[in-house]
C-alpha cells in the first residue's frame, strides 16, 4: 500500500479539523483509496492549540522550517493564512520537492504567478 506522510502548517479551525479528520478516518481512507495517509508533523506558533486538537508532543513543533526540513514529509498542507509568511513557506516547500495543498485563496490571488513559476521549475 502506498504511504503519504503529511506536514500541516497552521493549526486553526481548519488545520485542527484536517488533523482530526485524517486521524479519525485513516483506515477508511486507506481502504477506499489504497493509500495510507499519516500526519508526521504539525507546526504552529501557538503551543496551546496542540492540546486543543489532541496532537501528541512528538508530532508538534513551533517551527515551520523544522517541518519543511523533514525529508520524510511528502506533502505539506499550508493553512497559515495571510500572504507573507505563507507565500515564503509554500515556495520553500516546493523547492524542497514536496507536494503542497492550500486553502489560502488570498495567497493564490496575490502570489499565484510566483508560486506556479516555482512549481514548473521544480
Amino acid at each position: 500500500m502506498k504511504k503519504i506522510e503529511i506536514g500541516i502548517m497552521g493549526l486553526g479551525v481548519v488545520g485542527g479539523g484536517v488533523y482530526r479528520l485524517i486521524e479519525k478516518n485513516r483506515d477508511l481512507i486507506a481502504k477506499k483509496s489504497g493509500v495510507e495517509i499519516r500526519v508526521r508533523k504539525v507546526a504552529d506558533l501557538r503551543t496551546d492549540l496542540k492540546d486543543v486538537f489532541g496532537i501528541p508532543d512528538k508530532l508538534f513543533t513551533t517551527s515551520a522550517k523544522e517541518l519543511l526540513a523533514d525529508s520524510g514529509i511528502d506533502l505539506v498542507v499550508e493553512l497559515i493564512g495571510g500572504t507573507g509568511a505563507a507565500r515564503d513557506l509554500m515556495i520553500e516547500a516546493i523547492r524542497a520537492k514536496k507536494h503542497v495543498v492550500t486553502a489560502n485563496k488570498a495567497l493564490l490571488a496575490k502570489h499565484g504567478r510566483d508560486i506556479f513559476t516555482e512549481v514548473r521549475a521544480h
